[in-house]
């Protein structure tokens, strides 16, 4: 008879990107891994090296906590599956593995008697940080097991981890343009990709290293006095050479102004202009 581990397993959809797979360690807490399939748990079981494949979802109900990762799309028949493979949830303690969907989302399980939580990892290259929010029964539970994979935990406040994502988002999808519209400017200069490529890469980590250590002091405003009319000459060159490059480049720094109280001088822009 296979020895009760602490941890059951629910997983689909990738594992390369998963905390599980960032934190190897916490695999070895491993006990029943269900899937779609015995095959399907079987390879994942295989590639954590840890638990044991089921076929039947009720051997779930001999783990204490259980650990969920599975797409969105899947979450809610996957919940009525457990919800039904194990009827009794007091006690028990469900974790939600994932970067953008926090605790709120195993409401189902929660109103069974759950004690619930969220588990995911700080996006950052060689990175002992696990990010948890949810019911602090459920966190208790956690914690221990956190510790003994050697991770440093930071506990989030339950049920904002939309504010995380958001701010992931915010660093990943906007960076790319930004940059890409500064190369455009350089390159519209005369200078080669590899120059261009150089002098934004070091303004980027400059400034950021700047913002890390002064905050907003280290911004200076497109619309200060000293800089409004250059700013103008700017957005007049940037928008002669490609309108949709100038647009995107006016509307960020309106975008930054207003975030920041301020605005530009559109009488002196249609002066310039």
């Amino acid at each position: 008879m296979k020895k009760s581990k602490p941890v059951g397993l629910i997983l689909s959809g990738r594992l390369a990107d998963s905390t599980l797979a960032r934190f190897p360690a916490l695999s070895r807490d491993a006990g029943p891994v269900a899937a779609a399939s015995r095959r399907l748990a079987s390879r994942f079981s295989n590639a954590l090296r840890g638990g044991y494949p089921i076929t039947d979802w009720a051997e779930l109900a001999s783990a204490r906590m259980i650990w969920l990762q599975v797409p969105a799309s899947e979450l809610g028949q996957t919940l009525q599956s457990l919800v039904e493979a194990v009827p009794c949830w007091k006690g028990r303690i469900a974790v939600l593995l994932d970067a953008h969907y926090d605790s709120t989302a195993l409401e189902p399980l929660s109103r069974c008697g759950a004690a619930v939580s969220s588990l995911t990892h700080a996006p950052l290259l060689d990175s002992d940080i696990a990010l948890v929010e949810g019911d602090l029964a459920a966190l208790r539970q956690l914690r221990p097991l956190l510790r003994r994979a050697r991770l440093r935990t930071v506990q989030m406040k339950p049920g904002a981890k939309v504010h995380l994502s958001a701010g992931l988002s915010i660093a990943t999808t906007l960076t790319g343009p930004v940059t890409d519209a500064s190369m455009r400017a350089l390159r519209a200069a005369g200078l080669d990709q590899a120059i261009a490529k150089r002098i934004v890469g070091k303004l980027m980590e400059t400034e950021v290293r700047n913002f890390q250590a002064h905050g907003r002091k280290a911004w200076v405003s497109p619309a200060a006095e000293i800089r409004r009319d250059l700013t103008m000459r700017h957005l007049v060159a940037v928008g002669a050479e490609d309108a949709a490059h100038g647009r995107f480049v006016e509307q960020a720094f309106q975008a930054a102004l207003e975030w920041y109280g301020d605005s530009l001088d559109a009488e002196s822009k249609a002066t310039e202009a």
